[in-house]
């Protein structure tokens, strides 16, 4: 799991990105736990977290299918692990 802290302007450039990029890869975003994941096909492999100008984004490095869909289930609990 790799874990990005983008702070100052560079925070809502993060955020739309994040967006952007989930849902041209077939993905959708959607609510966990107060911050934001991308479901591909059930999965999530990456979230994104953080208020103001400080943007968290969270995902998986090289998992498999399998690996994605065994923690899809408690990814809202690793974002709000990582505020904590």
């Amino acid at each position: 799991m790799r874990v990005d802290l983008v702070e100052g302007a560079d925070a809502a450039t993060i955020r739309k990105t994040f967006t952007d990029t989930c849902t041209e890869n077939g993905g959708n975003v959607r609510d966990s736990s107060g911050s934001k994941v991308c479901d591909r096909n059930g999965s999530v492999v990456e979230g994104l977290t953080g208020t103001g100008d400080r943007a968290i984004n969270i995902y998986w490095v090289n998992a498999d299918t399998s690996t994605a869909t065994q923690f899809t289930p408690i990814f809202g609990q690793i974002l709000a692990a990582i505020l904590d």
